[in-house]
């Protein structure tokens, strides 16, 4: 089965004047395709630098990632906010969906960025109907409960058909029967055979996932 994800002795130090601070120490780490990994450490292990990575948000100081075994740590901030719009779908335990959009219009946002070609409307109604929210498509977030917008934002994250989910603490803001019907949501598109990497502080959402990785001061433990 091939990788969507390698890393192989990624670094990552950042420069703040005179001080370099390391916060990714020789990371190796590799994820099947239709894998659900959970990532968890404690703060300042590097999760956050590790995900950013991965999210082709950041890039490495020094070591080589591979997303769906194409080398892409060596390219340019255009090529890379394609890669990221064509293959990586996000998911934030803050939502991060827009106040001033409804559901379906945040759902069709990343299809404005797209290459392809689609109806951006006709998509998003059909993913918010995958998530169960289909009748609340024209209600602003405002209107939506913390579960609803959570489901808003994983419908958003899945509108470009992407080989790999991101999803950083996503039920941190919910309530434990809200956070457990997210969690079936992402059981179910882990069925569908979607590769899912999810970051959280909670043992019982990590054990929902195939494999847990820990990582303790920027290095896989």
């Amino acid at each position: 089965m091939t990788n969507v994800v390698t890393l192989d002795q990624v670094y990552k130090t950042y420069d703040l004047g005179e001080i370099k601070v390391p916060v990714l120490k020789g990371v190796d780490l590799k994820i099947k395709k239709g894998e659900w990994v959970s990532l968890m450490g404690p703060s300042g292990s590097g999760k956050t630098t590790l995900m950013n990575i991965v999210g082709l948000l950041d890039t490495p100081t020094d070591g080589n990632y591979l997303l769906n075994e194409e080398m892409v740590s060596a390219k340019n901030d255009d090529d890379l906010s394609n890669l990221r719009n064509n293959h990586i779908g996000f998911v934030f335990q803050t939502f991060n969906i827009l106040p001033q959009l409804n559901a379906w219009q945040n759902v069709a946002l990343p299809l404005n960025y797209s290459v392809r070609n689609q109806k951006p409307k006709k998509i998003a109604m059909e993913l918010l109907d995958k998530v169960g929210l289909k009748e609340r498509a024209t209600h602003k977030p405002n209107e939506l409960s913390g579960g609803e917008r959570q489901r808003v934002a994983v419908a958003r994250a899945l509108s470009n058909s992407p080989s790999l989910i991101l999803a950083d603490e996503p039920t941190g803001n919910l309530d434990s029967k809200t956070g457990k019907d997210v969690l079936e949501l992402f059981k179910q598109l882990h069925s569908e055979g979607i590769t899912i990497l999810m970051v959280t502080h909670d043992t019982q959402v990590a054990k929902r996932s195939q494999r847990t990785i820990n990582i303790l001061d920027g290095k896989i433990a």
